[in-house]
């Protein structure tokens, strides 16, 4: 059963050549034929452009066109490609904006999914995990209701993974809100004080611009002095607050650094030598020349040659196994973090249900290494 939901936008300018087209559906088609999306329901919607064009049925189509503007003559401007066992039901409804000639406003309403059913790490980010203690607790106690070796009835890692997440997924459903965030456009160090010291300074400022008396701009002023003077004495404590916690709290001096910086992210160009570029493929090859320029593989200077032997020989050997101890410490000393991970674990939940997701952990680690096998997630 299909699980969760992919929706893409798409706009494809008027006058677009054929191979604009192939190479959008040929993408279109690769995603859904890809084993990896299988549990996705797929959904394509957007402003085509193709007037006057006939549409032939595949039987080995993934996505089934429904046209949107359809009335007398097939007019495949605004369509929507679905998964072929989706429910869809589109209808005409009163338009938000002006409605255009060609530009139907519509209802699409999909029958057969369940709206509620955010996935684990797919949610907006305008949307946060609500956590308390009570809602953990009850994480904790459902975990420790499944049969993991029953869940796990097969060799196959991907499969055991995959299931493993969507158990984690489902548990997260169904016990932890899901809640809008509260969205702070002030900065880090301002405090209630300075809030409030802002507010009267605008207020002050659109009175004498109203007024134009002397008396409201003297005011006004007094009150701008008092703000810098004091957003200046907390902006100055909380760098030195990050500058004496750097050591235990890196995390947050990165976040300023990063918060100063007028890019984000990795230059666009990069040179090494003589050489430079911009596709992804060519720096790789550049840091891989910059690696070997630095690098002597021939050199074993200090190391014994026993310890290479003895190394050799414990990396072929697969009797190497993880104890659960190992996996329940680890899990028992991350930092009780609310925000997801990469993979969209929470920290918080896998410091808390330690002792009941350490039994599965241990084996997808053990299964991964006795097979040789490496997930790429």
């Amino acid at each position: 059963m299909r699980k969760f939901f992919l929706l893409f936008i798409s706009y494809i300018p008027p006058g677009s050549t054929s191979a604009v087209y192939k190479k959008h559906f040929d993408n279109i088609d690769r995603i859904a034929t890809l084993p990896e999306y299988n549990h996705y329901y797929i959904c394509v919607i957007g402003d085509f452009n193709l007037p006057n064009l006939i549409w032939s049925e595949n039987d080995e189509c993934k996505l089934v066109p429904l046209s949107i503007n359809s009335d007398i003559e097939v007019i495949l401007l605004d369509l929507v490609f679905i998964s072929d066992d989706l429910n869809v039901n589109l209808s005409q409804t009163i338009p938000l904006l002006n409605n255009s000639e060609h530009h139907t406003a519509i209802n699409f309403y999909i029958s057969n999914y369940n709206y509620e059913n955010y996935s684990l790490y797919n949610a907006s980010n305008s949307l946060e995990r609500k956590f308390n203690s009570n809602n953990l607790n009850m994480i904790n106690s459902h975990l420790n209701n499944i049969n993991w070796k029953s869940e796990f009835q097969n060799n196959n890692l991907s499969a055991n993974f995959i299931k493993f997440r969507n158990i984690l997924s489902d548990t997260l459903n169904n016990f932890v809100p899901l809640v809008h965030k509260k969205l702070n456009s002030s900065p880090k160090w301002y405090n209630y004080r300075l809030k409030k010291l802002k507010n009267a300074k605008n207020l002050a400022h659109k009175r004498y611009k109203k007024s134009g008396s002397l008396v409201d701009y003297t005011f006004f002023c007094r009150l701008r002095k008092e703000f810098v003077f004091l957003s200046k004495f907390l902006y100055c404590n909380y760098v030195q607050s990050i500058e004496s916690n750097l050591k235990t709290n890196p995390k947050q001096f990165w976040k300023y650094i990063n918060s100063k910086r007028k890019s984000v992210g990795f230059p666009s160009t990069m040179h090494f030598n003589t050489n430079s570029s911009s596709e992804p493929v060519e720096i790789a090859n550049l840091f891989a020349e910059y690696f070997q320029s630095i690098y002597n593989s021939t050199s074993t200077d200090g190391v014994d040659d026993n310890y290479l032997k003895s190394l050799s020989s414990f990396i072929e050997c697969y009797d190497f196994k993880i104890n659960i101890d190992d996996v329940f410490k680890l899990l028992s000393e991350l930092e009780p973090n609310y925000k997801p991970d990469i993979l969209g674990f929470f920290p918080i939940v896998l410091r808390h249900c330690a002792e009941n997701l350490s039994t599965p952990l241990t084996d997808l680690f053990n299964q991964s290494l006795s097979s040789g096998v490496f997930l790429d997630d």
